[in-house]
């Protein structure tokens, strides 16, 4: 086995061990041909009622609340493993950021309400 197919495999049992559900349903998707509904499964766990994301999806703050930055970070998960746009999750995130567009077209980055919670040091 060459030294580069090792490394791969090396990478792959130290995610298994190391990381989050989330992250090992994405390396399985992409790398191993897992299945795309557990990559779902998993996200929903992240997902509030009101449609946005929250609850450390985005590992740099911890903020249980949506949040626009939160939901971004879900929305490329949802990307990267080509969710439908019929689906309900997909729906409720796009309603949850067409509500919290802000009048310039943006999104706030950080809420105020981070500083409750656990993050990194902007």
């Amino acid at each position: 086995m060459d030294r580069l197919k090792q490394a791969f495999i090396k990478a792959g049992r130290w995610i298994k061990r190391s990381v989050r559900p989330l992250e090992v349903a994405r390396w399985e998707y992409t790398f191993e041909g897992g299945p795309r509904e557990k990559v779902l499964e998993i996200l929903a766990a992240y997902q509030n009622e009101d449609g946005g994301f929250g609850h450390g999806i985005e590992p740099d703050f911890w903020l249980p609340a949506s949040s626009p930055m939160a939901s971004w970070a879900a929305a490329c998960i949802l990307l990267e493993v080509e969710a439908g746009s019929d689906l309900p999750m997909v729906q409720s995130v796009v309603d949850y950021l067409c509500r919290t567009q802000q009048p310039t077209g943006m999104w706030p980055a950080v809420l105020p309400e981070n500083n409750a919670f656990p993050h990194a040091r902007w």
